[in-house]
């Protein structure tokens, strides 16, 4: 009989060779990895020109959630903790195994990067993240805390940024031909 947590994921002490699994290192090469963030950043973007272009039409933010963790190498993202049954009545729990042999604070990061990816899809287009997200992909289970919260908070901020960005642009003014640019263009003479 195949263990299904075997099958899952590379145990942790194997976890030196290059294929992963679960809580294991990406199997994906580089640019296959970042060609997959790209696809998907794309898509996030297709889809908001036509939420924008129809409003009556819904985005599918969690089709792109899933198809970003897939990209991400990181479909783990989405393993519940447990779940319950009930028969005739009863209900009991049963817990998720994978959780039980994953590494330290592996269901911290879970967390934070699922919580992470709604935001991604809706306006990660505008920002430069894939370099970071490529970071993400990689180094997830490997690095410390600190820098794990570190990056984390780096991808919300630049987030924040492009999105801040849109929100407070100027129109420029409007060029007319043989009058300097005012201050205020209400004011059309000066008055000395």
């Amino acid at each position: 009989m195949i263990n299904p947590i075997r099958t899952v994921f590379v145990p942790l002490s194997k976890r030196n060779s290059r294929v992963g699994g679960a809580f294991g290192l990406v199997a994906k090469p580089r640019p296959v990895l970042i060609g997959e963030i790209k696809k998907v950043l794309d898509l996030s973007r297709n889809e908001v020109a036509k939420v924008d272009k129809n409003p009556l039409r819904k985005f599918p933010e969690r089709r792109l959630r899933s198809r970003l963790a897939h990209a991400l190498d990181l479909d783990v993202l989405y393993q519940p903790i447990g779940w319950s049954k009930s028969k005739t009545g009863l209900s009991y729990y049963k817990p998720n195994p994978m959780w039980d042999v994953a590494p330290k604070g592996a269901y911290y990061r879970a967390r934070k990067v699922r919580s992470l990816l709604l935001p991604i899809v809706t306006i990660g287009y505008k920002a430069n993240i894939v370099h970071d997200l490529e970071r993400l992909a990689i180094n997830i289970w490997q690095m410390h805390k600190s820098a794990f919260d570190g990056l984390i908070r780096r991808i919300y901020a630049r987030l924040a940024s492009s999105a801040k960005s849109d929100v407070f642009r100027k129109s420029p003014e409007a060029t007319e031909r043989l009058k300097p640019l005012t201050v205020n263009p209400l004011v059309t003479e000066r008055v000395l």
